[in-house]
């Protein structure tokens, strides 16, 4: 017996229909997919992890609950410095093992990097920085607080010019030159922060790679399936159990002899999957979406908001059938307005440009989405 039921933050079980065969196997190939899917969202956890260590260590350190040591700051900072070259191999091995050298997938993992290794001098350093560390010695060399306002303060964490210039001999031209401009003890923190956005971009690039059309249509159906159990609440799971004579959660929890098994639904995957297409589509694609009070339509834009009336609720205004904005005209591909005590919106747009199959295809396709887009906008 397999049936569908939602688990609240307290843990507890409520019992939902039962899960049709077809729905199981539909959805365990669902499943699967967006459990490799993971498996690649998770790999900027490889960087992302070290360097909130480092963050905490120095935050531990400002609020005077822990002594400090220049190893120990050293130490988390090679951590970080080790997980980026980690991020970027694990992320090469994968394309080359699970996509057997996939000739595109390689070009835009290597253009990705490209971009912002000629783009970002903090990517350049960092990067080599490394290098430094594996070869030479320790980076950092200093550390001091700095009092911002009457009760706050901050970290500034250093590391030698000089002793970075004359250690190393694997500087291109650039970075010297770069580093000649920096002070003898310089700020690193500022340069971590820029490489991580560099690191995000390259991650953002790959993973959007399988963000296909039917991809997305599989998220739309696991969010149009959490849509019919809206009224409650919590995360949407399928439990598997072989006593068919349970009819409660009640029975399912106290049957001693019941052994079940409980598989939760990637919602929270599907919903930032669309956000991240939608994300990345901006530039060709724009979606509005407005909860509150329509006030009207405009004969010369896009959808826009106005205010708040004295209830709080949005005033919204709908937008024309045929927009130019910059010398570039845009169509409306879908319109959709639900009408309950507010008003919940949904317009997309798409570069005119596209031909009338992609419309159309582009018009299905959201559609979908927009079916459950006001739902977790």
């Amino acid at each position: 017996m397999r049936r569908y039921a939602c688990l609240d933050s307290n843990k507890n079980i409520t019992l939902l229909r039962e899960v049709r065969e077809d729905e199981y196997s539909n959805f365990a190939s669902i499943t699967r997919k967006f459990n490799d899917f993971l498996m690649e969202v998770d790999y900027y956890k490889v960087f992302d992890k070290p360097y909130k260590e480092l963050i905490n260590f120095l935050q531990k350190y400002l609020q005077k609950r822990s002594n400090f040591q220049l190893m120990d700051i050293n130490r988390y900072t090679m951590n970080y410095l080790y997980g980026i070259r980690t991020f970027l191999d694990h992320w090469e091995a994968r394309i080359k093992r699970k996509y057997r050298g996939n000739q595109q997938y390689l070009e835009l993992f290597n253009k990705a990097k490209s971009q912002e290794y000629d783009n970002h001098m903090a990517y350049r350093i960092v990067y080599r920085l490394r290098n430094y560390v594996q070869h030479c010695e320790m980076p950092i060399s200093n550390v001091t607080e700095r009092l911002i306002t009457d009760n706050k303060e901050e970290i500034l964490v250093y590391v030698n010019r000089d002793r970075l210039l004359s250690n190393f001999k694997e500087w291109k031209p650039e970075e010297v030159a770069y580093l000649n401009l920096q002070e003898q003890q310089f700020e690193i923190m500022p340069l971590f922060i820029e490489m991580n956005n560099c690191l995000v971009r390259i991650q953002e690039q790959l993973i959007n790679f399988n963000i296909n059309k039917n991809f997305i249509l599989d998220c739309v159906k696991v969010l149009k399936l959490r849509n019919q159990f809206q009224e409650y609440e919590g995360t949407l799971a399928i439990i598997e159990y072989a006593d068919d004579r349970i009819e409660n959660e009640i029975e399912l929890i106290t049957n001693s002899n019941t052994v079940w098994n409980i598989e939760q639904l990637p919602t929270a995957t599907c919903e930032n999957v669309i956000r991240m297409h939608i994300r990345n589509n901006a530039k060709f694609i724009k979606i509005f979406h407005y909860s509150g009070i329509c006030c009207g339509e405009t004969n010369t834009s896009f959808p826009y908001s106005t205010k708040k009336n004295e209830n709080g609720l949005l005033l919204f205004v709908k937008g024309k059938d045929i927009v130019n904005v910059k010398s570039r005209n845009w169509i409306r591909l879908v319109e959709s307005m639900s009408h309950d005590e507010t008003n919940n919106y949904n317009a997309v747009y798409a570069d005119a440009r596209f031909g009338m199959k992609e419309l159309k295809e582009l018009s299905n396709l959201y559609s979908d989405i927009c079916d459950v887009l006001y739902k977790f906008t």
